[in-house]
């Protein structure tokens, strides 16, 4: 039985993760008859929410500490809001060769992304994380139609999504993945460079050159998210976010089954060189060539 562990229950990713696990369909049937969310280390939460998110997830156990969890937990869900705090997690669990999920955005940091991929390749375990759109099915249908040309030869594209470059949870960090990690499933993982025009805080556009075209990133706090594809016959693609707790815990628990050990983050933190990118583009108005 794969007994899950969540660290971090603020977020209302952690209910909702928890029931994609633990609540039967109205036949009493299982997503995943094998896994369950069986205790939570609410370390960035008040008691009051803590108790929430046990009676909204059905979860059985809060507990105080990584070592208490470790006792109930073989699969861990590392969920704080800012992925700053992620490491600090990953790196005791990973050294162990326990299975890790890590929010996005995994890490806010090229130090951290280094130190992702070093303990990756010293040690076997399962790194799963980031957005769970990467996974949505509107999504997973457009990638199938691009890569069998169902638009002709690609000449660009625009996604909408929402970030704030205030946000508390280290700014743009907290929301951007969405959109970049679509954009990666969808065009590829191997951007070039990244041009960003500011409007204000939370209204801005991203535009992303890769070698073949350029995709445009239009955040603007508008709803709902689509994705337009710009060939010799365009789309625009309503995206449903409903299905990404459900599709990335999905994913999270076929990994562990499958023991697919995990010896290169190059995708998993991908979305993070290109934040940098964004960031630095905002602060100096240039273009910036994205970290390899």
């Amino acid at each position: 039985m794969i007994n899950i562990g969540l660290i971090g229950t603020q977020s209302m990713h952690a209910w909702a993760f928890a029931q994609a696990c633990n609540i039967p369909d109205s036949k009493g049937n299982y997503n995943f008859p094998d896994a369950r969310v069986t205790a939570v280390y609410g370390v960035d939460d008040t008691e009051e929410h803590i108790k929430l998110t046990l009676e909204k997830g059905n979860i059985p156990t809060a507990v105080s500490s990584l070592e208490e969890l470790m006792e109930h937990c073989n699969a861990f869900m590392i969920l704080q809001r800012r992925g700053g705090e992620h490491m600090e997690y990953a790196d005791q669990l990973i050294r162990k060769g326990y299975p890790v999920f890590i929010d996005k955005p995994v890490c806010c940091t090229l130090e951290d992304m280094k130190r992702l991929q070093a303990m990756a390749a010293e040690h076997d375990a399962v790194i799963c994380g980031g957005s769970g759109l990467k996974y949505n099915k509107q999504i997973r249908e457009l990638k199938q139609q691009i890569a069998a040309q169902a638009f002709g030869p690609i000449k660009g594209a625009t996604i909408n999504h929402s970030a704030d470059m205030d946000s508390p949870y280290d700014g743009i960090f907290f929301y951007l993945p969405h959109a970049v990690e679509m954009m990666l499933e969808l065009f590829g993982y191997h951007p070039v460079s990244v041009k960003t025009t500011v409007f204000s805080h939370n209204n801005f556009t991203v535009c992303v050159k890769y070698e073949e075209y350029m995709i445009n990133l239009a955040i603007n706090s508008s709803s709902p998210c689509f994705v337009v594809v710009n060939g010799k016959n365009g789309t625009a693609v309503q995206v449903n976010s409903g299905d990404i707790f459900l599709e990335n815990m999905r994913n999270f628990v076929t990994t562990i089954e499958q023991h697919e050990v995990t010896k290169d983050t190059d995708k998993l933190t991908k979305h993070v060189a290109i934040i940098l990118a964004v960031q630095e583009s905002m602060e100096k108005d240039t273009e910036v060539k994205i970290i390899n």
